[in-house]
């Protein structure tokens, strides 16, 4: 008679191998010497959405899929941002957001400060209501010429 653990031990290897079998996945495309790298770029403003690693014969019929090298596809896929223009990828930083929703943002940072002041009995200082007035008007659009926020004073008081 043989001993029921061992069967149901060798059962349950047997089962596990099918399992692994059936979840480990395929070696990524980019192991294989046939793989293809591709950018998806947005055909109005030349910046990369995507990179794609594609396996060799699969075909690829989107006009905005372009072919990249591995070694392409290595540098520019770790970055924050691509463009593709004629042909070659480059670095692409987007702009900042606007400045008026900037200058909003940071007025709600300033009545979170004001709050506090308030509590602990202090008053904006001069250099203070000046950072103020500054993003006011950035923010109700009166200020058309910034192009950048002023500086926060470091100091709430001063």
């Amino acid at each position: 008679m043989t001993d029921p653990s061992l069967s149901t031990t060798a059962a349950n290897a047997t089962i596990a191998e099918q399992i692994k079998a059936f979840t480990t996945p395929e070696p990524p495309a980019e192991s294989s010497p046939n793989a293809r790298y591709f950018v998806r770029v947005d055909p109005q403003t030349g910046i990369v959405q995507n990179f794609y690693i594609i396996a060799d014969g699969s075909p690829v019929e989107d006009p905005d899929f372009h072919a990249i090298t591995l070694e392409e596809y290595k540098t520019f896929s770790a970055k924050k941002g691509a463009k593709w223009d004629n042909g070659t990828l480059s670095d692409y930083t987007p702009p900042p957001p606007p400045l008026r929703p900037q200058a909003q943002n940071a007025l709600q940072a300033v009545q979170q400060k004001a709050n506090m002041a308030a509590v602990m009995g202090e008053v904006f200082g001069p250099n203070m209501r000046a950072y103020v007035q500054a993003l006011r008007a950035i923010a109700d659009g009166s200020d058309t010429t910034s192009t950048q926020l002023p500086t926060a004073p470091d100091d709430v008081t001063t």
